[in-house]
């Protein structure tokens, strides 16, 4: 039995401009961690498996045992069994690529000691979406084992509910819950100060609704002003706002680790069409894009939706390259009609509205928060 081993998957094949633009920011981050964590007392080793090459070459520069693999179809729980069946650590430490862009070394180190302390566990960031997710032993998964799930969704679920493993959660930290999953993501983590230094020179592609941003921060810095957050929403992520700026809160947070859920063997059914949400229904009862919208800028100074619960409900299956377009307010270059019609509606209102998935409802909204914290909210007489 060996010491701990982190794993840092990083991969696709991205089929458009915006894809492959988004996957440049991931592979930075996916450098940047390499750097950051490499000499972290007690990580013997750092793996990264990718079908990037170039990715594959620049992380070998920085230490990291590369895999470089070309699966058709890439499987998260096989690609995990394979690397505890070669490498034998006594704990693994998984992370997707996209994710602990701002998590800081101390935060890791206590993830590893936390490992080292306590066997027969599991150290989560999200239980419900795991992203970064650490096990002690790592033989808890085997060759043999057929319940890994494809992505990592529902890898905590899993090693809880059939492995028997004990969850730890991991503190909730705007290092530990923000993910760079899309567009919105990538344009929030630009502003960040602590962002790292190749991830800062990938960003810029994204700014297309950097005034829209700017004007979602202004609103948060006016004391009583009606911030809606739609979609799945941490409750924590709403004490953080709630906490740290003046601002009246609409939330309708739902469908929580509806990707997940399924994975994890519920017997829930959570495939297209069958997700159904209160703002979907109000979508429809509010006659479409058009009178929803206009109904969300009455009623909220700033608005945060994460799209991917509302084309759920309406059956839609998006495109990543839809989807991230439609984030960037890009409607021209949408294919999908009702995306585009959603789309344009979104952007054109007088109030700002941001467009994302579910990082832009949690990690990102504490972002958002903490940099208008520091900037000061204005003294009302």
């Amino acid at each position: 039995m060996k010491g701990n081993v982190l794993v840092i998957f990083e991969g696709g094949r991205p089929e458009s401009e915006v894809e492959a633009r988004l996957a440049d920011v991931r592979k930075a981050i996916t450098l940047d961690n390499l750097e950051k964590f490499g000499s972290l007392n007690g990580i013997e080793r750092i793996v990264v498996s990718t079908n990037y090459e170039d990715l594959a070459k620049e992380a070998a520069k920085l230490g990291a045992d590369v895999e470089l693999n070309h699966d058709v179809d890439f499987h998260v729980g096989k690609r995990l069994k394979e690397i505890v069946a070669r490498y034998h650590p006594r704990a693994l430490i998984y992370m997707g690529g996209g994710a602990g862009a701002l998590l800081t070394r101390d935060e890791m180190q206590r993830v590893v000691q936390c490992l080292a302390s306590s066997p027969g566990i599991i150290v989560a960031n999200n239980f419900f979406s795991s992203d970064i997710i650490g096990f002690n032993p790592a033989s808890a998964i085997s060759l043999d084992d057929a319940d890994l799930p494809a992505t990592d969704n529902g890898l905590a679920m899993i090693l809880q509910l059939k492995k028997g493993l004990a969850l730890v959660r991991m503190e909730e930290t705007i290092g530990t819950i923000f993910d760079v999953d899309t567009p919105a993501d990538a344009m929030i983590l630009g502003i960040h100060p602590d962002i790292g230094p190749r991830a800062k020179t990938e960003v810029g592609y994204f700014d297309d609704r950097r005034s829209c941003l700017e004007r979602v921060m202004e609103v948060l810095r006016t004391p009583m002003a009606e911030v809606g957050l739609f979609g799945r929403v941490n409750p924590l992520s709403v004490l953080h706002l709630n906490r740290n700026t003046q601002c009246r809160v609409r939330v309708l947070s739902e469908e929580r680790g509806m990707k997940a859920i399924n994975m994890a063997g519920t017997g829930q059914d959570y495939g297209r069409g069958r997700v159904r949400t209160l703002l979907g229904f109000l979508f429809e009862s509010g006659g479409g894009p058009e009178g929803f919208f206009r109904m969300l800028a009455g009623i909220c100074d700033a608005t945060f939706i994460d799209t991917r619960v509302l084309f759920s409900h309406l059956g839609i299956a998006a495109s990543r390259a839809d989807r991230f377009n439609s984030d960037l307010g890009r409607a021209e270059l949408v294919k999908d009609p009702r995306i585009r019609d959603i789309t344009e509606h979104a952007v054109s209102q007088s109030k700002p509205i941001l467009l994302g998935g579910h990082s832009l409802v949690n990690g990102g909204i504490r972002i958002l928060t903490d940099i208008v914290k520091k900037i000061g909210i204005p003294h009302v007489t």
